[in-house]
Formats: structure tokens, sequence, C-alpha cells
């Protein structure tokens, strides 16, 4: 069953043998045989329980099958660091351009501040995360190598700031 042929027909570039893609398969399948007995514990009278553990959907000791490390997955967290960059840029222009433009000690102006603790938050998430993440590339730990949570936690971090400045300036409007 399992040959030590290479791909591509012998004549070089081949990634691997026969029996190294039958192991990821095996193990590939063992992950997915495992996940499936799980499920059933994941269910409430037919209706997932996203409300009960939902923390251990995305926790870092889950079982992932075997991963095969290419130069490509080192680029993509290095994109991912830059993407983050690019955010924390964009948060730092908008923060200085309101700065620039609202009066002083207005919600304007404490919603630029807020803005600019965001973007040097991110920057610090971003390096963090690239870090963790190339180690676990770089040991080829058998970990989930993504973040559920932090996009999560950007995006519940902005809407709260959002709601917050725009009830600010209603209420200043209405208090008029």
């Amino acid at each position: 069953r399992k040959k030590t042929t290479r791909y591509g027909g012998g004549g070089g570039g081949g990634s691997g043998t026969v029996s190294e893609l039958s192991d990821l398969e095996d193990n590939a399948a063992l992950f997915y045989e495992q996940r499936a007995n799980d499920v059933p514990n994941q269910w409430c009278g037919g209706t997932p329980c996203w409300w009960m553990g939902a923390v251990s959907l995305v926790a870092d000791d889950l079982p992932t099958p075997a991963q095969k490390v290419e130069p490509k997955v080192h680029f993509a967290n290095e994109r991912t660091l830059i993407h983050w960059f690019h955010v924390a840029v964009y948060f730092t222009s908008l923060s200085s351009a309101i700065l620039a433009f609202a009066p002083a000690n207005s919600p304007a102006e404490m919603f630029a501040i807020s803005l600019l603790l965001m973007a040097s938050f991110m920057i610090g998430y971003a390096i963090r995360t690239f870090h963790i993440r190339a180690a676990k590339i770089r040991e080829r730990a058998q970990v989930r190598w993504d973040d559920p949570l932090g996009p999560v936690i950007l995006g519940v971090t902005l809407i709260i700031a959002f709601g917050a400045f725009f009830f600010a300036q209603l209420s200043e409007i209405l208090g008029e």
C-alpha cells in the first residue's frame, strides 16, 4: 500500500513521497472520525449549543491532523501581520484627522483618542500573534494556527467605540 516513489515522474520538483501522503491522510481521517464522535456532545435538542462552552470550540488544545509546513504558510503569517498594521494605520490616520478638526474637550476628541489607543493595542496584538503563530509553525505544533477571537474582539471594540461616539453626539445635539 505504501510506495516510496516520488511524485512528478522522478524528474525532480516532487514535494513528497506516497508514504508521507498516506500518513497525512490516515491522520486526517482519524482526526475527522474523532471529531464526528464529539459532535453529539455539542448539540442540544437538535440545535447547536453555542451558548454552552463556545470557548471550547475555539480552544487551542483541540486535536488537529498533522500539518505539512510549506513556505507559503510563513508568508501568509507575515501577510496577516502586514494587514493588521494596515488597519492600525487607518485608525491612526482617522484619529489624527479627527483630532485636527475637533474642538477641545469634545466627544470627538475622546473618540479620536480611543481610536488611537485601539490602534496601539492592535499593533501590539498583531506582533504578539505573529510571534506565537510563527513559533507554532516552526514547531509544527498540532494545534490550531488561526486566531478566531482577535477579529471578534476588534469588531466588538469598534462597535462600542462608534456607538459611544454616536450617543455622545446625539446627547450633545439633544441637549442644545
